[in-house]
């Protein structure tokens, strides 16, 4: 095998079904508890970072995405504020596009990171270590407060 597939067959090799089932159930069980708070506005901590996330993305929503010259009309000229490359915004976009509401589709997106983040933890964990190490280091990631906390926002610190 050659580099990425080999590393990445390692990291699954030998997963079992119960394993499987674990952390399938641990990810079911972060998803169930974080749904009741994703339709909510954005109206908590750090609104105008929230706000700086979401505004692009309901601009890509309705103008298209444009990756390399993202819009943010609300500090004066050029109308654009270098951030972070707006992918999770043109993500947050595609969802809108579907029909989701703006702030549903922003904590959509990044709950969607958040659980891609904390299948990657398990998986390096489970690399580097063994697979208990890699459950416990899955549901410490999952039930942190700061995670659950920040893992229902519309910033996209999951993705990066």
């Amino acid at each position: 095998m050659h580099w990425p597939n080999a590393r990445l067959g390692r990291v699954w090799t030998g997963v079992g079904w119960k394993e499987g089932a674990a952390v399938v159930a641990i990810l079911l069980v972060t998803l169930v508890v974080r749904l009741p708070t994703l339709n909510i506005p954005l109206l908590e901590d750090f609104p105008f970072r929230q706000a700086e996330t979401a505004y692009p993305a309901l601009l890509f929503h309705e103008h298209g995405i444009n990756l390399l010259a993202p819009q943010l009309p609300i500090l004066g000229k050029p109308w654009q504020v270098p951030f972070e490359f707006p992918l999770f915004q043109a993500m947050a976009a595609l969802v809108m596009d579907v029909g989701v509401v703006p702030d549903l589709a922003l904590r959509i997106c990044d709950l969607i990171c958040f659980m891609a983040t904390a299948v990657a933890v398990w998986g390096l964990v489970r690399h580097l270590s063994t697979r208990t190490a890699a459950a416990i280091a899955l549901l410490i990631f999952v039930a942190c407060p700061f995670n659950v906390y920040w893992s229902r926002t519309s910033m996209i610190g999951y993705m990066a």
